[in-house]
């Protein structure tokens, strides 16, 4: 099993990982939940190829725990629900901050961008999925959804940086 103490190595990066998709509380949750997996249903030869880490195999068991969650809406209930310190009502003030000015910059969006991204955003389907959903073409729905994600970068960059820094 030292197959799987090289997989922890990098146990902060799956954690990130598990946060960018959206799992703010339940990160480290599903990371162990990937170790257990890994451990049950992996092997080492899966793991690594030619002696180096496959990160992507990783990735997806990981992705596919952060899907469940999502699916099975696994709730977190912190047992303290203060706040730390004040570095912590910073970041949490900035992300709101963020999140309210890309719901105003949505606003400013065709109706069609605007159903398209929500859709993806909320209910994380796939893009074939939407495709199928309004009987459109998967690629007119990456298309969009690619637009969408420009203008949040161009349009947002002054909010996001903002939220960097609080975040440090």
């Amino acid at each position: 099993m030292e197959w799987l103490a090289e997989v922890y190595n990098h146990h902060q990066e799956w954690i990130k990982i598990a946060k960018v998709y959206g799992l703010a509380h339940n990160a480290e949750d599903a990371v162990q939940d990937m170790y257990i997996k890994l451990y049950k249903y992996a092997s080492e030869e899966k793991v690594f190829t030619h002696g180096h880490l496959n990160k992507g195999y990783v990735f997806f068991t990981l992705k596919s725990i952060v899907l469940t969650y999502h699916k099975n809406k696994v709730e977190f209930l912190p047992l303290d629900t203060r706040l730390s310190d004040n570095t912590d009502l910073e970041e949490h003030v900035a992300w709101q901050q963020l999140c309210r000015a890309v719901e105003e910059e949505q606003k400013t969006w065709t109706w069609y961008d605007n159903l398209l991204f929500q859709e993806y955003k909320i209910t994380d389907q796939s893009i074939r999925k939407l495709a199928a959903k309004y009987d459109i073409s998967w690629v007119d729905v990456w298309k969009t959804l690619k637009k969408c994600k420009l203008k949040i970068n161009e349009n947002l960059k002054d909010e996001y940086e903002a939220y960097k820094k609080s975040e440090v």
